[in-house]
């Protein structure tokens, strides 16, 4: 449902965008799609004909980063599991609807609003939040599927007449790699678990230290040492 808005949106700028005046034409509209998780080698190591299509006839170029044009360190969204030692606050992917997160930016969908357009954001992350009390004209919150969606994509903006008529960008954040359990360090084999805050498990552990708790095991330091890939 929520394409077909997104498509209707596109159509609309584009008969805005398209008046007899070459001179009054407007650049074309924009496509954003964005895959959680898909590493860029995906694309040879799998057979994904509707990926592959685009592929082809494209260029090869982490998602907040991509719509707010900042770095991770600004925009403040670090990784999908945080705490802020500060206001106590914990953010995951089950629990990331505080605005308090995705305050440091503005998106381009809000940036869109402010210039008169109305906007849609299909499950980007951060699109389904109220920041500054706004949301895009249209969202669904995030969800996870890819080449029968490219296929059904493609295949819309066809039949709406747009393919070739407007730019389209396909994009990843980050991608996904095995872990040996030869390599896997056991935290609670190291340290106390009373000794620590566990805030993110992927793709390695993120601990805050209980600098106020009193160790209970003694042997912390030199378990600590005994572990050569704990740093």
């Amino acid at each position: 449902m929520l394409l077909n808005v997104v498509l209707g949106f596109l159509c609309g700028g584009f008969a805005l965008a398209a008046g007899n005046d070459p001179a009054t034409q407007g650049p074309p509209p924009l496509l954003l799609v964005s895959f959680d998780g898909f590493r860029a080698d995906y694309l040879k190591r799998f057979h994904m004909p509707n990926l592959e299509l685009l592929y082809s006839q494209g260029v090869l170029v982490e998602q907040l980063t991509n719509v707010t044009g900042l770095y991770a360190e600004s925009h403040g969204v670090l990784a999908s599991s945080m705490y802020d030692p500060v206001s106590h606050k914990h953010f995951s992917l089950r629990n990331d609807s505080d605005p308090w997160w995705w305050s440091e930016a503005e998106p381009l969908w809000l940036t869109a609003l402010d210039s008169g357009y109305e906007t849609a954001a299909m499950m980007w992350p951060g699109s389904d939040v109220a920041i500054g009390n706004r949301t895009a004209t249209h969202f669904l919150p995030y969800d996870a599927a890819v080449d029968d969606c490219v296929g059904l994509m493609v295949s819309e903006l066809r039949r709406v007449g747009l393919w070739g008529k407007l730019n389209l960008v396909v994009t990843s954040d980050h991608g996904m790699a095995q872990c040996s359990a030869q390599r896997l360090i056991r935290l609670d084999d190291c340290l106390h678990p009373d000794n620590y805050t566990l805030v993110d498990l992927t793709p390695v552990a993120a601990l805050i230290p209980n600098t106020e708790q009193k160790r209970e095991d003694g042997n912390d330091h030199q378990q600590e040492r005994d572990a050569p890939r704990l740093r």
